[in-house]
C-alpha cells in the first residue's frame, strides 16, 4: 500500500493579518477586557477610596483597530488608581488591578 502524504498549510503574513483581524477576534478580546474589568472590581477599594470614584473609573474600550493590530482595553480612571496598587506608608497595597488581570487568566508584563 503507498503511504498517504498529508497536507501542510502555512500562512503567510497576510492570511495571519485577516485571521488575528477579524471581528471574532475582536469579540474575543472585548470579552476578555470585560472580566479583566470584573475581577478588577471584585478586588478594588470600596469606602475609603469612594472620592477617587475608583469603582466607576473601572472602563471597557471595545476592541479597536490599532495600527495593523486590534487591541481592546481596561481604563482605571482615577486619580487615586495608584493608591491601592503599589500602596503608601498609611494603605497597604492590594494590588486590584495587577490581580485582577492576572485571575482573569491574562498574562502581562509590568512596566509596559
Amino acid at each position: 500500500m503507498p503511504k498517504s502524504e498529508g497536507f501542510r498549510f502555512e500562512p503567510d503574513a497576510a492570511g495571519v493579518y485577516e485571521v488575528t483581524n477579524s471581528a471574532e477576534v475582536g469579540a474575543l478580546l472585548t470579552q476578555r477586557a470585560n472580566d479583566a474589568r470584573d475581577q478588577i472590581l471584585k478586588l478594588a477599594p470600596r469606602r475609603r477610596w469612594s472620592f477617587y470614584e475608583y469603582r466607576r473609573g473601572v472602563k471597557v474600550r471595545r476592541a479597536r483597530r490599532v495600527g495593523r493590530s486590534i487591541e481592546a482595553e481596561v481604563r482605571v480612571e482615577s486619580s487615586g488608581w495608584h493608591l491601592p496598587e503599589y500602596g503608601t506608608a498609611e494603605v497597604r497595597a492590594t494590588a486590584p488591578i495587577r490581580n485582577g488581570v492576572r485571575l482573569a487568566g491574562i498574562d502581562f508584563e509590568e512596566g509596559r
